[in-house]
Formats: structure tokens, C-alpha cells, sequence
């Protein structure tokens, strides 16, 4: 297409390079040629990025997966095949349902008897109970008809008379001093403590209490003595007495029962639950289509088994190298764009996800493998893509363009290319060019064959600049389907600059540390330092010295330097 385009072009330049050999064989006079071209200073915006080639790939996938709560089951069937577009929430793939329905009646019987089974050991815990409470009862029944030694009573009254009197020593000296009234009008006695305010009811009462707590503990020695010298509990206690503890055995065990069973009727009914909320059914996640089919009609498969793949049409990703010189520009979750080769009048915005930590190093070359994702299928605007780009152009603007990159390119002369334009705004183009064809043949310079040669080309000339481009396509065609592989060219943004002053590079020359541009004010050219910031293949952003609307000049030098240079490089690759 660009060599289609430079044949068209160069097709144009030499036809009004005859057409005004034609115009100008009568006259002496002639355009002059200018030697600089002169630019305006304007604002717009500038981006820096890194470029690299890649291929799309889908970045969201999902394998659906057979959700089973028991251990095999039986495919019955698969609703879908390789390549189906499907809608969130479809059937694509389902289990034998009969053999899901046993299974999961099994899990409901399981549950019924785990509850059938606690209710049997709430019973048994229930008459445990009773049983050790009667047991209980029997053993105190037995104990009150026990007849104790007359030795052991008597022990036990010292005990009890020793603890009295240590009580009424333990109160005087906490409270006061114990005295007894006689009342005449009920005819008994009562006592009270009076508060001890001598030294001697404190000297007293203390020998009193340490007496008290002598027989307490002679006392209960004497007792124990004689309990553990007598014969113990009789035949009728003792045995009630481990009826007693054989009961309350049984109580623990009805409890311990209790607790295994409630744990049984938690776990069925877990088991239960769970299965409930499963789905002998694969469904789609989100809308898509099948990338591929992993079982078929009749398979035995487990938990886990994969039955689909499923992509997002939406969704893609591309992994690009970038060099170890530029790989510290890039960020983790910096902008960037995408250009699909097969459609490059698409630029679609895209982010950076991974920055690879290690590197891959092929023939002593260091890259990084950096991953980008679409965020969007919708095309970004051309302003959002380039600052600088150029815009829709029709007619004469198109036309100049046009010789503006046969300037760059090297075909043309900026002189020349300067001449041309003067001569078709100036109206010494296309009318004027018929007009002289029609003197020409009228004054028989020209025969009639090669005036109809020129015609036609005049006519091909015309029709080129009257034109209209094609719009740039504001989406993604409804024909058009990314596809995974595609192959596309990513471009990470680097830095970025809006709204600032904008001078083309050739305009811009440096000696030393400073830099300058030549400035065009009411004729005179004066050289003007300047700030400058970023700079891409074209413009330079400047930071102070010039002001919007302010002319600067790019000097034939320059130009022709520059056109070298793309020539060599290869502009149009």
C-alpha cells in the first residue's frame, strides 16, 4: 500500500511538473523559492513509549469442572462442542441425574438414622438419670439404719463440743465478749457478746480459743482412730454403696453417647448439605465460547474432572520483550496501547499486569517479558493516541500533506515542494492548468493526442485531491473478531505530556549545554534559547523561551539532513 502510495504521489508531482513547464513556456516569471520553512509554535500533546511485537492470547479462562459428592460418576451428556458460543448460565455438560438422585437419597437416609439414634441415646441417658437417682435413694436409706459403736458417738460429740467452743472464742475476739440475760418475762435465756474493751477479756478469751483448737484436734485424731479401727460400712451399705457408683458409671457413659451421637447428626446433615448445594449440571461461568471439550456421553468421572474449556471473547492478553535498556521505564499497572496488524487502524488501550523479575537471555541479549491486558475493545481516539497525529484532510490540505511526506521521504525538494504549493493556492493549479491546455492545442504547440494525455492526468490529479478519506473506524468491526494469536504491536507509555508547546526537532539545534531555535518575527530570523523537556521522533516539548503562536524556522540544512536520514533508514518499512 505505500508503494502504491509513492507511485500515486510521484504520478502527481510530475504531472504539475509538467503542467507548469506547459504554464511557464510563455512567461519569464516564476515563484521564488524560499530556502526555510517557517512553522508555527503550538500546543498539544506528547507521548513517549516503548514499542514491541507480541501475540493476543485469552487471558480469561475457565475449566468447568464436574462438581461430585460422592466418589464416580456417569456422563450422560455433553451440550456443547469445540468453538459454541455460550451465554452465562447454560447447560454445557451433565451427570447420569437417576444415579445423582440415589446418592443423594442415600445422604437423606443416613441423616434420619444418625436422628433416629440420638433420640435412642437421650433415652438411655434419661433412665441413667433416674437409675442413679434411686440408687442414691437406697444408699441413704441404708446408711440411717446403721448402728454406730458407742466409742465412735462419743468421739463424735468431743468433735462437735471442741468446734462450739472454739466458734464462741473465734466470736468474743472478733466481736466481743460473750454474756448470757435471764429474761423474766419468757423465763430463757439468751446470750450476746459484749465488745471487749480490757486487756484482760483479750488475754482470756485468746487462752480460751487456743485451749479450744487443742481438744478440736485431739479430738478429731481420737475419731479418726476409732472410724478406721471399726468394721466399716455393713454388708447392705456397702453394697448399695457400689450400686451407687455402678449407676453413676452409667450416667457418664449415656452422656459420652449423647455427645458421639449429636456429632453424627452434624455430620450427616454437613454431608447432606453440601451435596444439596452441588449440581450434576456444568454451567457457563460468563459469556463465551468452548475452547475445547475434555469428556463425552457414557465417561466415568471423578470430583474434579475437567468437562469444558471456556474463554472470554473479551478478554486478551499479549506477553511482549522489552530490553533491559527500557525495562526500568516500565511500570506495574502503567497505560499502554495495542495494534492488531491485521486491522492497524485499531488502537486499543491496554494495561501492564506482570513485569517478569527474571530475565531471558537468548545469543547474549537481555529482555523482559512484560505482560499487557485490553481493557477495553473500544478503538481509542486518534487524539488519545498521538498529540501530533494527523487529522482527516480533504482537498488542497490533503494535497499538501501529501508533498510533505514526499519532502520527508526524499522525493521532492522543500524548495520545490514549496513552489507547489504557492502555484495551487495562488490558483496557478488545476483551473488554470485546463485553461492553458486549451490555449496550447488552440496555438498548435501541442497536438490533440498529447492534449488529451495531459487532461487525463489533469483530471486523475483532480479527482485525488477532491478525494475524501475513509474515517477512522470509531469501533471494532462487527466482522472483525480478535482471535487468539493474533499477531500486534504494543506500545508502553512511558511519559506523557498534554497541552504543552510543541516545536518539530529540525527546528531545534544545540551547542554544548544550550539549546536554540530561530525565531521569525516581521521578517527577521534571531536565534532564541530555549527549555526543553521530552521529546519523541518528531516533536520536542519546550519548557520556556517561546510562546504559542510565535514562528520559528527549520533551515534547508536541517531539512535535508533529515530527509537523508529517513531515507536511510528506511521511513516506509
Amino acid at each position: 500500500m505505500m508503494r502504491l502510495f509513492k507511485v500515486t504521489l510521484i504520478t502527481l508531482v510530475l504531472c504539475l511538473t509538467s503542467i507548469l513547464s506547459l504554464s511557464c513556456a510563455s512567461e519569464s516569471e516564476s515563484a521564488a523559492s524560499s530556502e526555510n520553512q517557517v512553522v508555527t509554535v503550538e500546543r498539544g500533546n506528547l507521548i513517549i513509549d516503548i514499542t514491541a511485537v507480541g501475540n493476543l492470547a485469552l487471558s480469561r479462562t475457565e475449566d468447568l469442572a464436574f462438581d461430585i459428592f460422592y466418589l464416580e460418576a456417569t456422563v450422560e451428556e455433553v451440550l456443547v462442542e469445540e468453538g459454541d458460543t455460550v451465554k452465562e448460565g447454560q447447560e454445557l455438560a451433565k451427570l447420569d441425574i437417576s444415579e445423582w438422585e440415589d446418592q443423594l437419597e442415600a445422604l437423606e437416609d443416613k441423616v434420619r438414622a444418625a436422628e433416629r439414634q440420638l433420640t435412642a441415646e437421650k433415652r438411655d441417658l434419661l433412665q441413667a438419670e433416674i437409675n442413679l437417682i434411686n440408687a442414691g435413694i437406697a444408699l441413704e436409706d441404708a446408711e440411717a439404719y446403721y448402728v454406730w459403736p458407742e466409742e465412735i458417738f462419743a468421739a463424735r460429740e468431743a468433735v462437735r463440743q471442741a468446734e462450739s467452743e472454739l466458734e464462741e472464742a473465734q466470736g468474743v475476739l472478733g466481736g466481743g465478749v460473750l454474756r448470757e440475760v435471764y429474761d423474766r418475762k419468757t423465763g430463757e435465756y439468751y446470750s450476746y457478746y459484749e465488745e471487749a474493751i480490757t486487756p484482760w477479756d483479750i488475754e482470756v478469751w485468746t487462752e480460751k480459743l487456743a485451749d479450744a483448737e487443742d481438744k478440736l484436734s485431739a479430738a478429731q485424731v481420737t475419731l479418726d482412730e476409732l472410724l478406721a479401727a471399726s468394721a466399716g460400712d455393713t454388708e447392705e451399705v456397702a453394697i448399695k454403696r457400689l450400686e451407687v457408683e455402678l449407676k453413676q458409671g452409667k450416667l457418664e457413659d449415656a452422656q459420652i453417647a449423647i455427645e458421639d451421637a449429636q456429632e453424627a447428626v452434624e455430620d450427616a446433615q454437613e454431608d447432606l448439605e453440601e451435596a444439596e448445594s452441588k449440581s450434576p449440571i456444568v454451567t457457563a461461568l460468563f459469556d463465551g465460547f468452548i475452547t475445547s471439550v475434555k469428556v463425552e456421553g457414557g465417561d466415568e468421572v471423578l470430583n474434579g474432572t475437567v468437562a469444558v474449556q471456556l474463554a472470554d471473547p473479551n478478554k486478551f492478553e499479549a506477553d511482549v520483550m522489552v530490553s533491559e535498556m527500557d525495562i526500568l521505564q516500565v511500570r506495574l499497572g502503567g497505560g499502554a496501547t495495542v495494534q492488531v496488524d491485521a486491522m492497524p487502524s485499531l488502537t486499543l488501550p491496554a494495561k501492564v499486569t506482570h513485569i517478569s523479575p527474571t530475565a531471558t537471555i537468548q545469543s547474549g541479549v537481555v529482555n523482559y517479558k512484560v505482560k499487557v491486558e485490553l481493557e477495553s475493545l473500544t478503538p481509542l481516539e486518534p487524539s488519545a493516541v498521538s498529540g501530533k497525529q494527523e487529522q482527516s484532510q480533504t482537498g488542497l490540505e490533503a494535497f499538501n500533506h501529501r508533498l510533505d511526506e514526499a519532502v520527508e521521504v526524499g522525493l521532492l525538494s522543500q524548495e520545490r515542494a514549496d513552489e507547489i504549493k504557492e502555484r495551487v493556492e495562488q490558483g496557478v493549479g488545476l483551473e488554470d492548468s485546463y485553461q492553458r491546455l486549451d490555449e496550447a492545442l488552440e496555438a498548435g504547440t501541442i497536438t490533440q493526442e498529447q492534449a488529451e494525455q495531459i487532461r487525463e492526468r489533469l483530471d486523475q490529479w483532480k479527482a485525488a485531491l477532491e478525494q475524501q478519506p475513509e474515517p477512522m473506524p470509531t469501533q471494532v468491526p462487527d466482522e472483525f473478531q480478535l482471535r487468539e494469536g493474533l499477531t500486534v504491536t504494543v506500545s508502553i507509555l512511558v511519559q506523557e505530556r498534554n497541552n504543552v508547546l510543541l516545536v518539530p526537532n529540525k527546528a531545534i539545534t544545540r551547542q554544548g549545554q544550550e539549546t536554540y531555535v530561530q525565531v521569525m518575527e516581521d521578517g527577521v530570523i534571531e536565534e532564541c534559547s530555549i527549555k526543553t523537556g521530552i521529546s519523541d521522533w518528531q516533536y520536542t516539548e519546550v519548557i520556556d523561551g517561546l510562546t504559542e503562536g510565535e514562528e520559528v524556522v527549520i533551515p534547508q540544512a536541517t531539512t535535508s539532513e533529515a530527509s537523508t536520514e529517513r531515507r536511510q533508514g528506511g521511513m516506509f518499512r
